[in-house]
């Protein structure tokens, strides 16, 4: 990986931005790494141990982890480094805010970044996970904790001004190089129309929408940086399809620059992992579909979004219209048309599984094409 420096760069409206990586935009796709291993918890057990979790992650579509939360080992890096994964740093801080927990946070802070800062894969800084900088007191109560946060944003800026500062992960945004929000749940349809209403009115130059203390959003870029169907405490569940239509809804959002999936393995109280906690595959239900598709399907840069709702229920006879989104970062596509073929599979009356395939729709370009959702395509089931 080239060495570059990461900031914000507007869009052509200048009402939204990218992140860039050598002044060109990126698309983050990210995984949430607490990095805990059954063997020793916090501690790993080798070095072929911590090298294996990047090549996983790399596997599974991700070109980030988001170390959650810990000061990972040295080592952790120096593989994100020579391996090429973009890392996302948490400085680890705690909810219940004590003048002695402060001490320890700020000692913490400026001995991490003087570690890890000359490691070209680190790109992101995160100061505080969700509020627990400010925590959840009321008004004036909790203003003294609000010019806290604000001096610990200008010290890492001091100590690292290369790399991008993120202030409160998920909501509550005072001065943030990102704009990110968290999500978890399992009704995706409520979540995907109320984001998409985001989306479309509240991201932006100016925008007071995540952000607190009478403060509006410089262009600072729309990512998610938490999200998946299931949480923590939820045990099994459907990880899979839940997991794809998440994705679906937030890659239909064509101002977000980024995610942050939950998480890349299972823990002790979670099991949202793309893998198990002792790193073996998981079954995703995938093979039978889509020729085959795999969880590197679901994560990868060029993503096919159907924008529909997770159930549709259609009456006989009813004609529905199923619009299409090529949500693509690559920059392997440079055709001025593109062209969708795609099979209809259902289950009948009989219990029988007919097929029906497509001809080919067209869906032309925009003029002015960004590196972000372009290209759109609608067809009609009957």
């Amino acid at each position: 990986m080239r060495w570059g420096r990461f900031a914000a760069a507007p869009n052509d409206d200048t009402a939204f931005s990218y992140v860039l990586l050598n002044g060109k935009p990126l698309f983050l796709r990210g995984v949430l790494d607490q990095s805990f291993n059954p063997e020793g918890i916090y501690t790993a057990p080798s070095d072929e141990f911590l090298k294996r979790d990047i090549i996983l992650a790399k596997r599974a579509g991700f070109n980030m982890l988001r170390i959650h939360i810990k000061a990972d080992e040295p080592r952790k890096l120096y593989w994100a480094d020579r391996l090429g994964i973009l890392v996302q740093a948490d400085i680890p801080c705690t909810y219940l805010l004590t003048e002695r927990a402060r001490q320890h946070f700020e000692r913490t802070l400026r001995d991490q970044i003087e570690r890890d800062f000359n490691h070209p894969s680190l790109i992101i800084w995160t100061i505080f996970n969700e509020e627990w900088g400010i925590g959840s007191l009321p008004g004036t109560e909790r203003s003294h904790r609000v010019d806290w946060v604000l001096q610990m944003v200008q010290l890492a800026r001091q100590l690292d001004p290369t790399r991008l500062i993120h202030d409160n992960s998920g909501w509550s945004h005072l001065e943030t190089d990102l704009n990110s929000f968290h999500w978890y749940g399992r009704d995706v349809d409520a979540f995907r129309t109320h984001y998409q209403q985001i989306n479309a009115r509240e991201v932006g130059l100016g925008k007071s929408w995540n952000y607190i203390d009478g403060r509006v959003s410089r262009g600072e870029p729309f990512i998610n940086n938490e999200f998946s169907y299931l949480a923590a405490g939820d045990g099994d569940g459907d990880w899979s399809w839940g997991n794809l239509m998440v994705v679906n809804a937030l890659r239909s959002l064509d101002k977000l620059v980024g995610y942050t999936y939950t998480e890349l393995t299972d823990i002790e109280w979670e099991h949202n992992g793309v893998y198990n906690y002792d790193r073996s595959p998981k079954e995703f239900g995938y093979d039978f579909w889509a020729d085959g598709m795999t969880v590197a399907d679901l994560f990868a840069e060029d993503f096919l979004v159907i924008d529909v709702p997770a159930i549709k229920y259609a009456k006989r006879g009813e004609r529905v219209q199923v619009p299409v989104c090529f949500s693509h970062f690559s920059g392997r596509w440079s055709d001025k048309r593109l062209y969708l073929h795609y099979r209809l599979d259902w289950l009948d009356a009989r219990g029988k599984c007919p097929s029906r395939e497509g001809g080919a729709s067209t869906c032309k370009r925009h003029a002015s094409l960004s590196p972000h959702h372009a290209d759109h395509a609608g067809t009609q089931l009957a």
